[in-house]
């Protein structure tokens, strides 16, 4: 069976920034903690799935595993002027993989453009599953011979058959959240995913110019992966990880209530 976490990647863009988005480290005490985000996944969560989950993203030191080779250099429109600035993301703030079988859970996040910023979550998820569907083209870095970095533009994949089992709205850690289930098949194999979308309370901030800082709004998409026959028996794990997710409020620094 593929695995699944290939269903988010690329299908959003997110904001320019000076150092990789979506950094972060692992603290005994406290779990997964994002470096620029008020984001983290709380120990006694993760300490709880690590007898059938063991975590892919960070190394046993703490750190973020395999650095830019688990990044990606994305483009966007800061201001709508029509000029796309790159960047460098982190694909997955975490990620997890059975320790005996085919499944995966991951955590991620988004900046959402000035388009995506007022679109109802069930739209987002829906622009998403079509962006798997088609096998959209996205910006991917291949390394040279002599080690930099080239940037780009291929298919994500082939063209993947969306079948959507499942969707519902919910709450994640006191927020609205809207959750789908689907199968996705390539070449006769394939997986059932499911994806929940919610808006972060906090923002990704940025110094701006004469000392502001700006602001922009944040979607956290949580997801699991498994065949067909697995799926099932992982759900529970995968609440529990929905369960140790934490989002706190950084919008004082902009002003906002």
């Amino acid at each position: 069976m593929m695995r699944a976490s290939w269903v988010v990647l690329g299908a959003l863009v997110t904001i320019g920034c000076a150092t990789p988005y979506g950094k972060g480290e692992l603290d005994p005490e406290r779990g997964y903690v994002a470096e620029e985000l008020p984001l983290t996944v709380r120990a006694e969560g993760l300490d709880a799935l690590d007898g059938r989950w063991m975590i892919t993203s960070h190394m046993p030191s703490g750190s973020p595993r395999g650095g830019r080779q688990l990044m990606t250099i994305r483009t966007i429109d800061t201001n709508d002027d029509g000029r796309r600035e790159r960047y460098w993301a982190y694909d997955f703030h975490l990620r997890l993989a059975q320790r005996t079988g085919g499944g995966e859970m991951w955590v991620e996040s988004h900046i959402l453009e000035p388009v995506e910023q007022t679109r109802e979550l069930r739209v987002l998820a829906d622009e998403v599953l079509a962006a798997i569907a088609e096998g959209r083209r996205q910006n991917v870095v291949r390394w040279s011979e002599n080690g930099r970095p080239v940037l780009q533009l291929r298919p994500v994949r082939e063209p993947i058959q969306i079948d959507i089992l499942d969707r519902m709205d919910g709450i994640l850690d006191g927020r609205d959240a809207h959750l789908v289930v689907f199968r996705g098949t390539r070449e006769g194999t394939g997986g059932q995913v499911a994806l929940l979308f919610t808006r972060a309370p906090f923002y990704h901030l940025e110094d701006g110019s004469f000392g502001r800082i700006r602001g922009w709004p944040v979607l956290v998409v949580a997801g699991y992966g498994n065949g067909p026959s697995d799926f099932a028996a992982g759900l529970d794990d995968f609440d529990r990880l929905l369960r140790a997710i934490e989002m706190e409020s950084n919008a004082a620094a902009l002003g906002i209530d």
